[in-house]
């Protein structure tokens, strides 16, 4: 499963400029063990932003590159309730 998320105009980020976001990524009640792998949108990296097991609530901070339409994509391995909290952004350079 992936969402997508604009993070451009969101939580102080810029609606042009930002080449990444600082996120912080909690997984809440998950129904079974997975990971969520945050990226820029576009083809989905071999890596995991968050590991967890069944019925854990876990969160790991991560720095991930905007699309150029200003978004993020979250893939969920299993179905889990997924918070993401914008900190702060990186300008392109």
């Amino acid at each position: 499963n992936v969402l997508r998320v604009r993070v451009a105009g969101a939580g102080g980020v810029p609606f042009t400029g930002a080449g990444a976001v600082s996120l912080n990524v909690t997984v809440v009640d998950p129904v079974g063990a997975g990971f969520v792998t945050v990226f820029p949108c576009g083809a989905l990296p071999l890596a995991s932003t968050v590991n967890f097991v069944a019925g854990a609530i876990v969160a790991n901070a991560v720095i991930a590159p905007v699309s150029a339409a200003g978004e993020v994509c979250l893939f969920v391995s299993v179905d889990a309730y997924v918070l993401a909290d914008v900190n702060g952004w990186f300008a392109k350079n």
